[in-house]
């Protein structure tokens, strides 16, 4: 199951209208929040570097039986953490 309503980018995909926001779950418990939501239909998650909880995010995606490709991940980076690149590959790797 997932949620029906999508909004189109400008480059065609279609991303969920809702999403999950994670901030204030600490990671220890956003784990097994996001696996009991993309069980409800989540396809969409929100964290960011400061929330301190991106590791149990990206666990309960990876231990879904959700393919990546219909998962979309939103982060933030603060202005001193715009070391793009470095900051970018690390945020990406999977547990």
């Amino acid at each position: 199951m997932k949620f029906a309503k999508t909004l189109t980018l400008n480059n065609g995909v279609e991303i969920p209208q809702i999403q999950l926001g994670t901030w204030l779950i600490n990671n220890d418990d956003v784990r097994k929040v996001v696996r009991q939501a993309i069980g409800v239909g989540y396809r969409s998650f929100d964290t960011a570097k400061d929330y301190g909880n991106e590791k149990g995010v990206g666990k309960g995606i990876w231990n879904s039986d959700i393919e990546r490709s219909d998962i979309f991940l939103t982060t933030k980076l603060r202005q001193p953490q715009l070391r793009t690149m470095k900051v970018l590959k690390r945020q990406l790797m999977m547990p």
